[in-house]
């Protein structure tokens, strides 16, 4: 029970952060190398640039999953778009 109520947390804090990361950046602009989707390297930037903190590698690997549906590894458009219509139902 206490892993399934940490996993919960960290997961709302993912999504926070991916919220304040599209208040200020949009996708196309997330999406540096312009493949249509956003790579572990990308995530990383995104969360140095907006939120202005190193991040772990577990807090990438939390924010990718939080967001990767397909387990591809990426994050791509739908996907994100998806993310933040489910953040904006639950505001």
């Amino acid at each position: 029970m206490t892993c399934l109520a940490v996993d919960l947390i960290v997961r709302y804090c993912c999504k926070n952060r991916w919220a304040t990361i599209a208040e200020r950046i949009s996708f196309t602009e997330l999406d540096e190398d312009k493949d249509g989707s956003l790579s572990r390297e990308e995530i990383r930037r995104a969360i140095q640039l907006v939120l202005g903190e190193e991040p772990s590698d577990g807090l990438v690997d939390e924010m990718l999953s939080t967001v990767d549906y397909d387990a591809n590894g990426n994050v791509d458009e739908n996907e994100y778009k998806m993310m933040l219509s489910k953040i904006r139902d639950q505001a």
